[in-house]
């Protein structure tokens, strides 16, 4: 039971950072469709 508590909040914090990336990559790119719609 330890050992299960320990592994799966480490690999909820990588699925979590993973999906942040993700997430910042796509506000990237909709900022710059944004701008270039403003033009």
């Amino acid at each position: 039971m330890r050992l299960a508590r320990r592994i799966r909040p480490l690999r909820w914090n990588k699925t979590i950072r993973a999906n942040s990336k993700k997430n910042s990559k796509r506000v990237r790119t909709n900022h710059e469709l944004l701008k270039t719609l403003a033009k």
